[in-house]
């Protein structure tokens, strides 16, 4: 649980309230995680509320919420928020806390997830778009009920954060989410490979190949959750909708899944980068 203030770069102020349920007689400790509610504060351009100042605003609200999302490690419910401009009174103290350095930034396993401030910082303007499309999609991704459209969402997640602004960056797209994370994550992906269930959730066998080549492996493996359901449509559900989360194999598939994208955005975060594959020049074939 997070409790009290933190902050997203200068624009973004957060309050966390943890809201406990009542203990029980017979439990040491809650077998969930608290609820918790958090007022979310944004600082945007123009001396009065209007259309722009509200678009902004909202846009800017929406990926803070994910963010936050991502931050805690679970769903937030959406169907509560309400935007509405600062009350007056409020205002200067808000303007203090921004610049407030006690106040430190929202962070994920040390990683600081402020994408406003020092990311662009690190690797310019691009880089907040990519993190914060990667953040909302891995928001809508958590919670889906379905496994193989979740699993979907959180590959794409990760690729998000591979593709440039360009116009060839339709080009070669199995081969950049490739060797994009295979140079971003390298340990992260061995730990996945040697995960006890892997090869069977991902249909790949160790054998007596290198690091390198098993990486590779697994992230084709990795992207073919992405692009079959895509391409070919969603398979039944093994017993039907409501046995969605009973059913093992795609469980897993999706845990492992959710591994890759969450790592793969917090390593983006402490080194943004961009990909050439797919260029012209880089891929004359193409």
């Amino acid at each position: 649980a997070i409790d009290g203030w933190r902050r997203l770069g200068s624009r973004v102020l957060l309050e966390f309230r943890s809201v406990a349920d009542e203990p029980q007689p017979d439990q040491d400790r809650p077998l969930f995680a608290p609820m918790t509610e958090i007022d979310v504060h944004v600082c945007m351009p123009g001396p009065v509320e209007g259309a722009f100042t509200a678009e902004l605003a909202a846009s800017t609200v929406q990926t803070a919420i994910a963010v936050c999302s991502f931050a805690l490690g679970r769903a937030i419910d959406t169907k509560m928020v309400m935007a509405f401009p600062s009350q007056p009174e409020r205002v200067d103290e808000l303007n203090r806390a921004r610049s407030d350095r006690a106040i430190g930034n929202l962070a994920r396993k040390g990683q600081s997830l402020d994408l406003w401030d020092e990311l662009p910082a690190l690797g310019g303007p691009e880089s907040h778009l990519r993190a914060a499309a990667a953040i909302r999609t891995f928001d809508a991704a958590i919670k889906q009920e379905r496994n193989d459209v979740a699993s979907l969402l959180l590959v794409s997640a990760a690729e998000c954060l591979t593709v440039p602004s360009t116009r060839w960056r339709r080009e070669k797209l199995t081969k950049r989410f490739v060797e994009f994370l295979d140079e971003l994550m390298p340990a992260d992906l061995d730990e996945i490979v040697q995960h006890g269930n892997a090869e069977e959730s991902l249909g790949f066998r160790r054998g007596s190949r290198s690091p390198r080549a098993l990486r590779r492996e697994v992230l084709k493996q990795f992207y073919q959750l992405r692009s079959t359901p895509l391409h070919e449509g969603l398979l039944p559900v093994q017993g039907g909708t409501l046995s969605a989360w009973a059913d093992s194999e795609t469980q897993m598939r999706r845990a492992l899944a959710g591994d890759l994208a969450e790592m793969a955005i917090l390593r983006y975060l402490a080194a943004p980068r961009s990909s050439l594959v797919g260029h012209p020049a880089m891929s004359p074939d193409a």
